[in-house]
């Protein structure tokens, strides 16, 4: 072979070497990116999974507080018995001061079961629901609880469904007005409420006489089991009084 052969071959030899380092390189470069590539697609799908998770868990929420709110509103169907359009109404009702008001959906349907189990008509828990709204919002009370305060007291007094914004105005200024809860009136309201009502007092008159009690340190049943055993004494007066008045009289009494 003539020098000039193998110079060439040599020549050849750095040009495939060259060659092939070059390649090396291009490869490894690629691989660097390729893999780049890869954790940014791990990224973007890590992203995407916080990021549908995120979507979903106020759809998922939507869905609880639904299935919570018809729960209850099928319990409310129960507890009074209405079915059809009565009951259709009675739904309306509580989406719509769901909406409107500071309580949701479910709170005032809980409020209907509370007004059901004191033996409320549909027709009657839609005449008083706001009132009993009302009531908890100015006391600060459970809405359940408020509705269960409103609905015994004005039983307690043989009041009509109608009178329930009177029953709540007048709670709420003896709750209010006094050192005492809600639930510190109503304590002692059920027990001295029977009492004064067989005694001739009004519901006014007993939550002012329960409010006095409060601001002298009297509060809940205390309070209760004081005023039951005033009012039963001025119910036997009552009731020797009326057997003093003759018989014919009596009946002319209005």
């Amino acid at each position: 072979m003539s020098l000039t052969s193998n110079i060439r071959a040599g020549s050849a030899y750095v040009e495939v070497t060259a060659d092939t380092g070059r390649l090396d390189k291009g490869l490894s470069q690629a691989q660097a990116q390729l893999r780049a590539f890869g954790q940014t697609c791990t990224n973007v799908g890590r992203d995407l999974l916080v990021l549908s998770g995120a979507m979903a868990a106020p759809f998922a929420m939507a869905v609880r507080s639904f299935a919570g709110f018809d729960d209850t509103m099928r319990l409310a169907q129960a507890v009074t018995g209405s079915t059809g359009e009565a009951f259709e109404s009675l739904t309306r009702t509580a989406q719509t001061l769901g909406r409107t008001t500071s309580f949701t959906a479910q709170e005032v349907a809980g409020a209907m079961v509370a007004l059901g189990r004191m033996g409320f008509a549909s027709s009657e828990i839609e005449a008083s629901i706001g009132a009993v709204l009302n009531l908890s919002r100015a006391t600060g009370a459970d809405l359940s609880e408020s509705a269960d305060i409103a609905a015994n007291s004005l039983r307690i007094f043989g009041l009509s469904a109608d009178r329930m914004a009177s029953v709540s105005d007048v709670l709420t200024a003896a709750a209010n007005g006094s050192a005492q809860t809600l639930t510190d009136l109503f304590d002692a309201m059920k027990m001295a409420g029977p009492q004064a009502k067989a005694a001739g007092e009004d519901l006014t008159d007993t939550a002012a006489a329960i409010g006095v009690l409060a601001n002298v340190g009297l509060k809940g049943s205390l309070a209760g089991t004081a005023l039951r055993k005033s009012y039963s004494q001025f119910a036997k007066v009552k009731i020797q009084e009326g057997n003093a008045i003759p018989p014919a009289a009596r009946e002319r009494r209005p």
